[in-house]
């Protein structure tokens, strides 16, 4: 017996949203969020902030190398934390092994913004460049999620853990690890936007960057 024309149209509608949500299933296994967020959650809190040095908590290698030596300064500071989590979350997710040592000290200076293209966005510009994760839009940010954002000519690079809103819904800040003076060097901080009204914010929400670290980002243009 043939199908109606109703029938094949119902199957191919049922297969079109299992495609979908096999998509959605795999997006979502292949981004490093989970690894992400038990990482800093294993890291020590506090131990002060300074800008100085190289910023990250230890020596990171690659391929036997020195990207990074261990700061020499009494503190961490933001890309340093971040680029450290970036690299042991990499590390374990295999996304960097057929990496050479060039390409990931070139990683290394996108993420601090060492150069003009990635000055901006600076963590979500190395991800994308190396292949290892894509951008992300706002309505779509996760916990665990990498995130650069500017206060005038102020920036932080830091770890997205929730959206801030008011009592009506409306997204007035970020929740964030980091490190920074307020908590002393690591630890979890609340900023708030500049345009948020009846907080006091300075982060301007026109300048905040998401990306996701994923198996996924060399597949995405």
């Amino acid at each position: 017996m043939k199908n109606s024309p109703w029938q094949r149209m119902v199957g191919v509608f049922l297969c079109t949203v299992a495609t979908i949500s096999a998509a959605q299933v795999s997006a979502d296994e292949a981004a490093a969020n989970p690894m992400v967020l038990k990482l800093i959650d294993r890291m020590p809190t506090g131990g002060g902030y300074e800008w100085e040095s190289t910023g990250v908590p230890h020596t990171i290698r690659h391929k036997g190398k020195v990207v990074l030596k261990k700061t020499s300064a009494d503190g961490t500071y933001c890309s340093g934390v971040t680029f450290t989590v970036a690299m042991e979350a990499a590390k374990r997710s295999r996304l960097i092994r057929d990496k050479s040592f060039e390409e990931i000290k070139t990683f290394q200076r996108q993420w601090y913004g060492t150069n003009e293209v990635s000055a901006e966005t600076q963590c979500v510009y190395a991800l994308e460049q190396l292949g290892i994760g894509y951008a992300v839009e706002h309505d779509d940010a996760q916990a665990g999620d990498f995130l650069q954002f500017w206060r005038g000519k102020s920036g932080h690079s830091v770890i997205f853990l929730a959206w801030e809103t008011d009592d009506q819904g409306n997204r007035v800040g970020i929740r964030y690890w980091s490190t920074q003076t307020a908590t002393d060097g690591i630890g979890v901080h609340t900023e708030y936007f500049n345009n948020a009204e009846g907080f006091e914010g300075s982060v301007d929400p026109n300048r905040v960057y998401l990306g996701r670290m994923s198996r996924m980002g060399e597949d995405r243009d």
